[in-house]
């Protein structure tokens, strides 16, 4: 499935150290993808928690990163958007579940987690960033 024109909605420089994350657990609960990030902190506090949601998910798709993907998006070669949640502008994807009753106003997102080897492609309604 093709993908283009991805644009940072957060970057998880703002919280990452420069060796990445430690680990992450996925679940889904009452239409919601939680994705927990932990990482250790600069500030001797051990190991902290960022909380991903992705609200009212409809799809998600979990790879290996690096690795061969089920979606083709060229521009995600960008050094820039690499550590980053990005919003796809074009995603066939969503083209596709338009036909379908309710699908207005989703959204076509992706994370790659380098330091676990893990990319994760959601479509939800939005995305909260929280501790």
């Amino acid at each position: 499935m093709k993908l283009s024109s991805p644009k940072k909605v957060f970057d998880l420089d703002n919280f990452l150290p420069p060796d990445g994350e430690n680990s992450y657990d996925m679940s889904f609960s009452r239409g919601d993808l939680t994705l927990d990030i932990y990482y250790d902190s600069d500030d001797s506090k051990g190991e902290q928690k960022k909380r991903v949601r992705f609200v009212k998910a409809r799809h998600f798709f979990k790879s290996p990163f690096p690795g061969i993907s089920f979606f083709d998006c060229p521009d995600d070669r960008d050094l820039s958007l690499l550590n980053s949640i990005v919003e796809y502008e074009n995603s066939e994807l969503l083209d596709k579940d338009s036909e379908f009753p309710g699908s207005s106003n989703y959204k076509h997102y992706r994370v790659f987690l380098h330091s676990v080897g893990a990319a994760v492609y959601v479509v939800a309604k939005s995305i909260e960033v929280s501790d």
